[in-house]
């Protein structure tokens, strides 16, 4: 983001289950930022929707740890999130 000189805002929510995190760019700034993160390591093929606009939609860029990234009853400490096998069969459209 500082490199390119970016104007880049909004809230980054990391943990052992993922990356949650909305952000908002002015102008061409967001398209760029997103269509940057889609060339990394890891990160192709994640859903990005990119709604461009001329203002901010969040007053500053953070980064924190959050316990919970899906909020459920009773926590997600039972689910089998890593575990490929017990994972839904995709379907084709």
């Amino acid at each position: 983001v500082a490199e390119h000189n970016l104007q880049i805002r909004g809230r980054i929510y990391i943990n052992e289950q993922g990356i949650n995190a909305q952000m908002s760019g002015k102008g061409v700034d967001g398209e760029t930022y997103a269509r940057w993160v889609e060339s990394r390591p890891g990160f192709k093929g994640m859903r990005i929707s990119v709604y461009p606009t001329d203002a901010h939609g969040h007053p500053k860029l953070s980064l924190r740890y959050k316990p919970q990234l899906v909020q459920l009853e009773g926590g997600t400490a039972h689910l089998p999130l890593h575990d490929p096998s017990a994972r839904a069969t995709p379907l084709k459209p």
